[in-house]
């Protein structure tokens, strides 16, 4: 009977390592989920025209994955924001300069530290807008992106984005 138990413990033990390599999701895989919250929560449909409801679904995804002392640096800004209700206010604004916006974040690399416990995030980040009076943009930056495992999940800690690439880059 010991034998047995012996047995199924390890075979047990085995699957679970085997589900966890083979199915489980990586810690890439689940911080570039979590960077998809923030991605579709800001983008701009031509049907998104509630600013109220688009607010409402902003900042419930920043309060899932950003800090509260989130510091977002962008170069058209004065100087950095910091704090997740600022970078809120940030993001809803931009229905007030375009009617339409995707952002493709598959360019991006994920570098998680030997602990697990921060990863750095960068490479190219599209943007392709259509402005209020309909004329389409495309806009490519560069992205580098701090997150820390908090409480167990993994959150956005900064943001900074570079100048406009030239338009051959």
């Amino acid at each position: 009977m010991k034998r047995w138990l012996g047995l199924v413990a390890v075979a047990l033990g085995l699957g679970i390592f085997v589900y966890a390599m083979f199915f489980g999701a990586s810690e890439q895989e689940i911080i570039r989920k979590r960077l998809r919250i923030v991605v579709n929560a800001v983008e701009l449909k031509a049907s998104d025209t509630n600013l109220v409801l688009r607010a409402a679904r902003i900042r419930e995804a920043f309060a899932e994955v950003l800090t509260k002392e989130v510091v977002i640096e962008i170069p058209e800004l004065a100087e950095a924001k910091t704090g997740r209700a600022e970078a809120a206010q940030l993001a809803t604004s931009a229905a007030t300069m375009y009617r339409t916006a995707a952002i493709d974040i598959d360019g991006l690399s994920i570098d998680v530290d030997q602990e697990g416990q921060s990863a750095h995030v960068s490479g190219k980040v599209r943007v392709q807008s259509t402005g209020r009076s309909g004329e389409p943009a495309q806009d490519t930056r560069t992205a580098s992106i701090r997150l820390d495992k908090i409480e167990g999940k993994w959150r956005i800690v900064s943001l900074t984005v570079s100048a406009k690439d030239s338009p051959d880059g």
